[in-house]
C-alpha cells in the first residue's frame, strides 16, 4: 500500500497552509498531496469546494491547486 494523501480540518472557512503545515509535511515524499477541510469537515457534500489542496515538491515547497466542485476521484 501507499498513502496517496493526507488530510487535517480547520476550525473555519481558511484552508491555506500555516507555517507548520508547511514546514512539518505529513508525509514528506515529492508528490504527496495533502488536504485541508474546513469547519472540522462537516460538509453536507462530497466534493473538493473550499478544501485546500496542496502537493509536495520536497524542499517544503509546496504546490497550491485550484479546485471547484469537482468530485473526489482515485485513479
Amino acid at each position: 500500500m501507499t498513502v496517496l494523501a493526507d488530510i487535517h480540518t480547520h476550525p473555519d472557512e481558511w484552508t491555506g497552509q500555516s507555517w507548520s503545515d508547511q514546514t512539518n509535511p505529513m508525509v514528506s515524499k515529492v508528490g504527496h498531496i495533502a488536504l485541508i477541510a474546513p469547519f472540522y469537515a462537516r460538509m453536507s457534500n462530497v466534493t473538493l469546494a473550499g478544501v485546500g489542496v496542496y502537493e509536495y515538491e520536497g524542499n517544503h515547497n509546496w504546490t497550491v491547486w485550484q479546485t471547484g466542485s469537482e468530485k473526489i476521484r482515485i485513479i
